[in-house]
This record gives structure tokens, sequence and C-alpha cells, in this order.
């Protein structure tokens, strides 16, 4: 494309970022330390774009990445606080657990040394069971919410 074809051209907003973007970075303008206040706003002064609208800009962009860490910082409690209730949970079905498989071991080995004839732990291995299940069933799988 010749200078002529180059010099009919238009841009779009997103456009003219982009280019200057990568011509400063060809340049080497910019470099790793970036730019000062006050060199870039030479370089606007230079583009025709007022100190206002340079500071509304900068204020709005500030304004923008304050949220978003408020909004990752505010992800993060709530994430800590579902993991802190999840381990708290599967806490009380280890020891519900424990609690049945406990009470229901001696009770079947007192039902066995009695040896009644009648084997009555079962009614209540089976009652209890039904709670341990239901508690089980919500544990694992437990969805978020």
């Amino acid at each position: 494309m010749d200078r002529e074809e180059l010099e009919r051209l238009r841009f779009s907003q997103e456009e003219v970022g982009e280019l200057i973007e990568t011509a400063t970075r060809l340049d080497g303008l910019l470099g790793d330390r970036g730019l000062s206040l006050e060199e870039l706003r030479g370089v606007a002064a230079e583009l025709g774009i007022s100190d206002d609208a340079l500071l509304e800009a900068l204020e709005t962009r500030l304004h923008a990445e304050r949220k978003a860490r408020e909004e990752e910082a505010r992800e993060a409690a709530s994430s800590a606080a579902t993991a802190s209730t999840r381990r708290a949970q599967v806490n009380g079905w280890k020891q519900h657990t424990a609690a049945y498989l406990g009470v229901n071991g001696g009770l079947a080995i007192l039902d066995l040394i009695t040896g009644s004839g009648f084997n009555w732990f079962f009614y209540v291995a089976a009652a209890w069971g039904i709670g341990y299940l239901i508690h089980s069933l919500m544990v694992l799988f437990r969805t978020e919410e």
C-alpha cells in the first residue's frame, strides 16, 4: 500500500489506541519503566487530548482496577468461608460415623453377650442408620449455594 492510500484510511478509536501502543513499543518510548504522569500529559497534549480528559480517564481506570481488586478479595473470602463450612460438615459427618459405629458395635456386643435369642440391636442400628444415611447423602452430595 503506498503513502497516498494510507493517507485516505480512517481509523476507529480502538485501532488508534492499538496503533499508538504498537508504535510506542516499536520506538522504545516506554521501555520497562513506563511513563510518568507528566510524560503522559505531554503525549496527550501532542495528540490534542485535554488534561481534564486525561485525568478523568486515569481516574476511571484506577476506579475500575480498585473495584476489580475488591471483587477478587470478596470472592476469595467467600471461597474461604465455603471451604471452612465444607470442612465443618465433613468433620461432623466423621463424628457421626464414629458414634454410629461405636454405639452400635457396643450394642451388638451387649446383645450377643446377654444371648437372649432376640437380636434387638438390629432395630436400633436400622433406625439410626436411616438418619445416618440421610446425613451422609446430604454431606457427600451437597450442592453449592
